[in-house]
């Protein structure tokens, strides 16, 4: 049996320019907005890897863990109260120590190598596909190759200092029209409202929460 965590992440859609790059490029709402999309949600086998957190939670996962993964409190899509959507439900079925040694596990299956890879041949995304990094937000579109060549460059050094990849199988997944959870719901769930930057390892009871709201929403 493995641990279960309870992770957030920034969807595209809570920044105007990512909702922009939602429209443009047809993207869905819920993926991450980063030029490396962490965690990869559109992946053959969804990746988790440290670009985000450093040593805080993917140097913590092992095969046969379990992470619930929400985006950040917010108010999406013109709703009127702030909610955290429930995006995804992921099972850690292979382990990495290193970007590289992920890429061939990838690559010998045939797979495109999810964007959170950082080996050569796999660039990030340009920038009018991302939410933009928060101290560029008012940048001028001139500006874009300088950002990410900065962005990138940012990961790389934590890719160098973590190597820890990590590919997922899907337990669940809406990227178009996740659940959204409340207060209510959450301290129902969890017992209080927990804090996520370093993602908690949560009880099955806890976990079980969570999907069972999955399970309501398939029988609905």
């Amino acid at each position: 049996m493995g641990n279960d965590y309870l992770c957030t992440f920034s969807p595209l859609c809570r920044t105007s320019r990512g909702r922009v790059a939602i429209e443009k490029y047809q993207h869905p709402p819920f993926i991450d907005g980063s030029c490396r999309r962490e965690p990869d949600l559109e992946s053959a086998f969804p990746a988790i890897s440290a670009l985000c957190r450093n040593g805080k939670f993917a140097p913590r996962l092992k095969v046969g863990d379990r992470v619930a993964y929400l985006g950040k409190k917010s108010r999406y899509l013109g709703s009127k109260q702030p909610f955290w959507p429930l995006v995804a439900i992921l099972k850690v079925v292979e382990e990495f120590k290193s970007h590289a040694a992920a890429s061939r596990w990838y690559t010998s299956r045939s797979l495109t190598l999810p964007r959170n890879c950082m080996v050569r041949g796999n660039p990030p995304l340009e920038l009018d596909h991302t939410s933009g990094p928060k101290e560029w937000r008012c940048l001028r579109e001139s500006q874009a190759d300088k950002v990410i060549k900065r962005w990138d460059e940012e990961y790389r050094g934590r890719a160098r200092e973590y190597g820890n990849f990590l590919a997922c199988s899907t337990l669940w997944m809406d990227l178009e029209h996740p659940i959204w959870i409340d207060d209510l719901m959450m301290k129902a769930i969890m017992d209080r409202i927990p804090g996520t930057q370093n993602p908690p390892r949560i009880s099955d009871e806890q976990f079980d929460g969570f999907l069972r709201l999955t399970k309501r929403k398939l029988a609905s």
